[in-house]
């Protein structure tokens, strides 16, 4: 049983989750469903189900908590190094190799196989793990490896075509740079399908992730459980030609953690929700995104847990989320708002052995799902997950 927990885990480490859970209809059912998958998803598994973009299980919980959310107008500005930062003021990075300077590994389509990317300089394997479920074109397949900036960077990207202007466009173009750590996320759906996507197919995922298992955070120890992300939607081209249905087709940046009963005491070990932001969605460009709270459905891989977002009213300082070209910062302590998702889970049928008390974060990820014919990017300038 630990071997098998032990691949779940890398599945889910590497985004075989609940991410697009407003795309598609599949993916917001409710249910009373149990969610008993004693499995350890790690965040390499990202992998999601968004079937059900339509967000009929949400409710307004959420909104009353955005006091919560972000820290006052007077709190002490974060540097440049934000990882130092929070280093100097009491808090520990979850990450392991925080600045990326050990590189990526990069799972294949199929996730069959794992290649890391790494700098001269590197001294260990990669610790951040990089997904691409679903996708036509593999970075197994070719790549295009740039180091730049005196080698402390490097850009990679994969085969390509001819995109609707007639330009050369790569599927995927991934930037690293140890200095943020950033990285630059660009996914090109028009090169992804031949058709809009119909029910119950997949979708391309770019979905950088990392598995905790060596590192696990009780989470009801701590005091504070800090997301922190600076990031800027580079752009957005819609290639659907009108066709889009907003109930199917979308193009979603999520960031997931694994709430995840990891006491190897109780009987509900390895039981999970998936508990994650909404950061953009061209839907709502500039404006309110709901809470989401349903069942991860809408494709045959789907995971079965339980998916819980918040109002982007929760966690975003203007309560909204950002236009696309312009930069944000996500800084949320979202300890209280994990508990309150971890509860709501519990009243509908969810981890029924686990208690609060057993619950770590059991891995995370984050990046893109293109449900849509969509071309998009994203600059991320820092991430993290700080806790005390």
């Amino acid at each position: 049983m630990k071997a098998i927990n032990k691949i779940i885990s890398l599945l889910l480490c590497l985004g075989m989750t609940a991410s697009f859970v407003a795309c598609q209809g599949g993916n917001a059912s409710s249910s009373s469903s149990s969610g008993t998958e004693n499995s350890i998803p790690s965040s390499d598994e990202g992998q999601s189900s968004l079937d059900s973009i339509d967000g009929s299980e949400s409710s307004k919980e959420d909104e009353a908590d955005s006091s919560t959310s972000m820290p006052d107008d007077g709190e002490e500005e974060v540097k440049k190094d934000t990882v130092a930062w929070y280093v100097e003021n009491g808090y520990t990075p979850l990450f392991s190799d925080p600045y990326m300077k050990n590189g990526i590994s990069v799972l294949s389509v199929d996730g069959s196989k794992k290649r890391a990317f790494q700098f001269a300089t590197s001294v260990g394997n990669p610790s951040w793990n990089v997904a691409q479920w679903h996708s036509r074109y593999d970075l197994h397949d070719y790549e295009n490896l740039k180091h730049v900036k005196q080698g402390t960077a490097f850009e990679l990207s994969s085969y390509g075509a001819k995109g609707a202007d007639g330009k050369y466009l790569p599927a995927k173009i991934i930037n690293v740079d140890t200095a943020g750590p950033a990285l630059y996320l660009e996914l090109n759906a028009e090169l992804e399908f031949d058709r809009p996507k119909e029910d119950g197919e997949g979708w391309p995922h770019i979905l950088v992730s990392q598995d905790f298992s060596k590192n696990l955070v009780h989470v009801c120890e701590q005091e504070e459980l800090t997301t922190h992300m600076e990031y800027t939607i580079t752009h957005f081209d819609d290639r659907m030609n009108g066709q889009a249905n907003p109930g199917k087709h979308c193009a979603q940046l999520v960031w997931y953690v694994t709430l995840q009963n990891r006491n190897p005491e109780s009987e509900g070990y390895g039981q999970y929700i998936w508990f994650g932001f909404n950061l953009w969605d061209n839907r709502h460009n500039g404006g309110v995104c709901p809470q989401y709270a349903a069942q991860d459905l809408g494709k045959e891989d789907a995971t079965l847990a339980f998916i819980y977002q918040p109002a982007s009213t929760v966690f975003f300082t203007e309560k909204r989320m950002p236009f696309v070209g312009e930069k944000v910062t996500m800084k949320f302590d979202f300890l209280s708002t994990a508990k309150s998702a971890f509860e709501l889970a519990k009243e509908r049928g969810y981890l029924p052995q686990t208690t609060w008390e057993d619950v770590y974060i059991g891995s995370m990820n984050f990046g893109w799902e293109v449900t849509g014919i969509y071309n998009v990017g994203v600059q991320i300038d820092t991430v993290g997950i700080y806790y005390k």
